[in-house]
C-alpha cells in the first residue's frame, strides 16, 4: 500500500493544481489512447460507435482552434517577448531560420513553374551514387523549383517534429522530477533522454523509405534512410525502455527507496502510446497526437506568463491578463494558420498555378519548423525564467 501512495503521492509543487497538471500532461491522452483503443475493437460491431470514431478527426481539428494554435503562437510571444538582448543572442533561432524559411517560400511561389534541369540532374547523379547505402535525398527529385522546394520543407518538418515531440516529453519528466524532488545521475538523465529519442528514430526509420506520401493535397517524395534503422530501431526502442524501467526506476527505488510519480511517469508513457506502432492504427492518430502534445505545453507557458504578469504587478507596469491572453493567441492562430493562407490562396488561385494549396501548407511548414527552433530556446534548464518559475 505505501508503494502505491508514493507512485500517487501529489508533487511538493505544481504548474498549475496537481489534478490539472496530471491530465494536461499525459493522463488524458492516455485515458483517451487506452478508450480509443478498446472501442475501435468493437467499432465493427456498434455502427454507432463506429460512426463517432470516424468524426474524431473533425472533433480535433475543431479543438486546434483553442489548444493547437495557441500553443504555436505563445512560443513567439515568449521568444520574442524576452526583449531585444535575448532575441540578438538568439539571431539564428530568432532571426536568420525564419528569414530563410519565409524567403524559401517565396522563391517556392513566384518561381514555382520554373525548372532547374542542372539542379535535377545533379542530385540525381548523387542520389544514384548513394543507393548502395540505402540513402535517397529529396532534392531534386521534381522538375520544377517549387515542388522541390516544398517537398524539401516538408521532409525537413517531419524530422523535427518527431525529435521535439520526444524532447518535450523528456523534458516534462524531468521538471516534475524536480518538482517531486526524485533525483537522477548524469548517466540516468542520459539513459531516460536516448529512450525517448529512440521512439523518434523508430518512426522516422519508418517514414523515411524513399517512397511518395501526401500532406494536405500536396504530393512529395520522402527521404530515404538505410533500412537497416528501421530493422534496429524497435529492438533498441524496447531495449532501451526496458533499460530505464530497471537502470533509473527501479534501482532508485532499491538504492535510495525513491518511486517514480504518476505525474513522472504521465508524459514518459504517453509518448510510448501514441507514438509506438501499436498507437498509430487508428484514423485520428494524427489528430490527436499534435492536439495532446499541444495540451501538454499549456502548464509551462501558464507559468512563464504568470511569473511575467507577477514582475509587471510588482513594476506597477499595464497588463492585459492571462484571460484576453488567451483571447489573443486564439485570434492570432486563427488568422496565421486559417484566414490568411485562405484569403491568399483564393486571392492568388493557388490550387490553379501549384494543384494544392500552397499558403495554407506553406503556413504549416513554416511555423511547425520555426516551432522547433525556438522551443530549444525558450525551455532550456539554464534559462533564467525556466529555473525561476518551474524549478524553483
Amino acid at each position: 500500500m505505501s508503494t502505491i501512495t508514493s507512485i500517487l503521492q501529489k508533487p511538493d509543487k505544481s504548474l498549475i493544481t496537481p489534478h490539472i497538471d496530471f491530465w494536461v500532461i499525459g493522463g488524458a491522452s492516455l485515458l483517451f489512447w487506452i478508450v480509443s483503443q478498446s472501442f475501435s475493437y468493437f467499432s465493427g460491431l456498434s455502427p454507432r460507435t463506429g460512426y463517432y470514431l470516424n468524426n474524431l478527426p473533425l472533433f480535433f481539428t475543431t479543438l486546434s482552434l483553442i489548444v493547437n494554435y495557441p500553443h504555436f503562437m505563445v512560443s513567439y510571444q515568449l521568444a520574442y517577448g524576452r526583449g531585444q538582448k535575448f532575441i540578438f543572442k538568439n539571431w539564428f533561432q530568432l532571426i536568420l531560420i525564419p528569414f530563410i524559411l519565409v524567403s524559401m517560400g517565396l522563391v517556392a511561389w513566384f518561381f514555382f513553374n520554373s525548372s532547374h534541369n542542372s539542379i535535377v540532374v545533379l542530385f540525381s547523379q548523387l542520389n544514384h551514387s548513394l543507393t548502395p547505402l540505402g540513402l535517397k535525398i529529396p532534392i531534386g527529385l521534381f522538375p520544377r523549383v517549387g515542388l522541390d522546394i516544398t517537398g524539401l520543407l516538408v521532409n525537413f518538418m517531419f524530422f523535427t517534429v518527431g525529435w521535439h515531440y520526444t524532447k518535450q516529453a523528456f523534458g516534462c519528466t524531468m521538471v516534475y522530477s524536480s518538482l517531486q524532488k526524485y533525483r537522477y545521475s548524469n548517466w540516468q538523465r542520459i539513459l531516460l533522454r536516448y529512450s525517448l529519442l529512440s521512439i523518434w528514430l523508430l518512426n522516422f526509420s519508418s517514414y523515411a523509405i524513399g517512397s511518395t506520401s501526401k500532406l494536405d493535397s500536396f504530393t512529395f517524395f520522402t527521404a530515404k534512410i538505410p533500412h537497416f534503422f528501421y530493422q534496429v530501431s524497435p529492438y533498441l526502442c524496447i531495449t532501451l525502455f526496458l533499460a530505464t524501467l530497471y537502470f533509473i526506476f527501479y534501482k532508485n527505488y532499491k538504492d535510495n527507496n525513491q518511486l517514480p510519480t504518476i505525474y513522472m511517469l504521465a508524459p514518459f508513457l504517453a509518448i510510448y502510446a501514441w507514438w509506438m506502432p501499436l498507437g498509430r492504427t487508428n484514423l485520428f492518430y494524427i489528430y490527436a497526437v499534435p492536439f495532446f502534445h499541444s495540451l501538454q505545453y499549456f502548464p509551462f507557458t501558464y507559468k512563464l506568463l504568470k511569473g511575467r504578469e507577477n514582475k509587471k504587478v510588482l513594476a506597477q507596469k499595464s497588463s492585459l491578463g492571462l484571460g484576453w491572453n488567451f483571447v489573443l493567441l486564439c485570434f492570432a492562430g486563427l488568422l496565421i494558420f486559417e484566414f490568411i493562407p485562405d484569403v491568399l490562396d483564393g486571392s492568388l488561385q493557388s490550387k490553379g498555378k501549384t494543384s494544392f494549396s500552397f499558403w495554407y501548407v506553406y503556413a504549416m511548414l513554416i511555423i511547425n519548423i520555426h516551432h522547433y527552433f525556438i522551443d530549444n530556446i525558450i525551455w532550456r534548464f539554464d534559462n533564467e525564467e525556466v529555473k525561476e518559475n518551474l524549478l524553483s
